[in-house]
């Protein structure tokens, strides 16, 4: 069917009697029905005998309440016909009276308008939406209007439940003003696509991670809102699991090295812009090559890792620890201009613990005016290679 098909009008004069029986059609009723003119004008078929059983009784329903309302006049909601060759098409009925008399009236004139593609192209849509993975929402004012299948699946909800939910309660806090900014311009009409992460409670309360695209639309007259929802949790969980990787030694499951770098030249950064100390300690293991050959690398592996937990324990929260390399471990104590103290106590503490089977010597160093990144970390390992060539098992600074 063309769209200049799909455009005519088709025209049909029927009588409120029984059947609804057909008075005259226009010669192009074929086109629509199947059925020829004289078909109809010959009482061969009457209208009633096209509407689809389905929508047969809200169309005499319909009709029933127009007549005893005494209108002149009415347009249905689409209903389906049925052809002559069994194919369902669909219809818009604008009905006027013909004769009225007293408002008791007895004939019709109906113009027919095929509205098939329309509804074809809607139920395709609409099949296609329920049956996306992607979650897809109609927002208007503070309420979803409509949800599919899977937006369900992704909150948990049911499509009722959604419905009646105002859609920020569904948002976590801090993300509620991201998601009301974006809602103040579709409800203005602005269309420009916004793509945006948010966190999505869930039934139950948990929270997801969902990437929103939406745009504007108008939904009965008024600006409305629609979108796509993507659940992407796991991929922010693998996200932060490689970001963690990257910043975090695989054994000791402290800082790596390059982060370490960082944490230093961001206190470097600021003690120079506002003059406050810190200090760093470099600790070393022992003849930790003794123990890798002697106990083997299993062993060597378990003591650094026991011996990361010790010294972290007796850190504070401020300061920061770092796997350096092999057996060296980087310590940064911001707001710490004596770090001998701090360094004496993880030396004992090590020696204590390990019953004296392990020992950590340590060198230290303090930030001084025109310091860089270079300048503390040769200063520290001078004083690390001084307390090794003093006998090991112990602490020396250098300013």
């Amino acid at each position: 069917m063309t769209d200049q098909q799909s455009n005519q009008l088709f025209f049909f004069v029927w009588e409120s009697k029984e059947h609804w029986k057909i008075k005259s059609v226009s010669p192009n009723v074929t086109q629509l029905t199947g059925y020829s003119p004289e078909d109809f004008s010959e009482g061969r078929v009457n209208y009633r005998d096209l509407i689809h059983p389905e929508d047969l009784p809200r169309v005499e329903r319909e009709v029933k309440e127009r007549i005893l309302s005494g209108r002149d006049g009415w347009v249905h909601q689409d209903y389906r016909i049925i052809t002559k060759e069994g194919l369902v098409k669909w219809v818009l009925d604008i009905t006027t009276c013909v004769f009225c008399e007293e408002k008791k009236t007895s004939v019709y004139y109906s113009y027919l308008i095929d509205t098939t593609d329309r509804h074809e192209r809607e139920e395709i849509f609409n099949t296609l939406v329920e049956l996306s993975p992607v979650g897809m929402f109609l927002r208007q004012g503070d309420k979803l209007v409509y949800v599919n299948r899977a937006l369900e699946r992704i909150t948990g909800y049911t499509k009722e439940e959604l419905i009646s939910l105002p859609v920020l309660e569904l948002i976590h806090p801090k993300d509620k003003e991201k998601v009301k900014t974006v809602m103040a311009l579709r409800d203005v009409g602005e269309k420009t696509p916004i793509t945006y992460e948010v966190r999505l409670r869930k039934k139950g309360g948990k929270y997801i991670y969902v990437r929103i695209s939406s745009s504007a639309a108008l939904y009965r007259g008024k600006p409305a809102g629609v979108g796509v929802v993507i659940d992407i949790t796991s991929m922010k969980k693998t996200e932060e699991r490689l970001r963690y990787l990257s910043t975090h030694d695989y054994l000791t499951e402290l800082y790596n090295r390059r982060a370490m770098e960082e944490f230093l030249q961001k206190e470097l950064e600021r003690s120079k812009r506002y003059g406050t100390p810190f200090s760093i300690i470099l600790v070393d293991v022992d003849d930790f090559k003794k123990i890798n050959d002697t106990l083997g690398h299993q062993v060597g592996d378990a003591v650094l890792k026991d011996l990361s937990k010790l010294i972290l324990r007796n850190l504070r929260k401020s300061d920061v620890i770092g796997r350096w390399g092999g057996e060296e471990f980087l310590v940064i104590l911001p707001m710490v201009k004596d770090p001998i103290p701090i360094a004496e106590k993880l030396r004992s503490k090590v020696q204590e613990s390990f019953r004296g089977m392990v020992s950590i010597s340590a060198g230290s160093t303090s930030y001084k005016e025109g310091d860089s990144m270079d300048t503390m970390l040769l200063r520290a390992d001078k004083a690390l290679y001084l307390a090794k060539s003093k006998g090991k098992n112990r602490v020396e600074y250098l300013e």
